[in-house]
């Protein structure tokens, strides 16, 4: 069973992936040359669509009691898609 904190834990994630990926939606809107702005629009998506995922997920272990492996591997891949979505996002900002 997958406990509360793990729940909150999930949905904290995937509330940071939806926030970065609005910042960098209208980062991108203010940017003039369209291949930049195509670069960041993916990156903005790529964390929309983990943070949807890590919901579904944390709303999915909230209703029942008991996950399953496959879900649990899938939530820590997010997981780390999103720490890498973070590094790369922090190398466009050092570059």
């Amino acid at each position: 069973m997958i406990d509360d904190h793990t729940i909150r834990l999930l949905q904290h994630h995937a509330n940071q992936c939806e926030t970065d990926a609005n910042k960098l939606h209208a980062m991108a809107a203010r940017i003039r040359d369209r291949d930049a702005r195509r670069r960041i629009n993916a990156l903005a998506d790529a964390y929309a669509r983990t943070g949807v995922e890590l919901h579904n997920i944390a709303q999915q272990h909230a209703l029942f009691s008991a996950p399953t492996p496959d879900t649990l591997q899938h939530a820590r891949t997010l997981i780390a898609n999103k720490h890498r979505l973070d590094q790369q996002l922090g190398e466009r900002h050092t570059t």
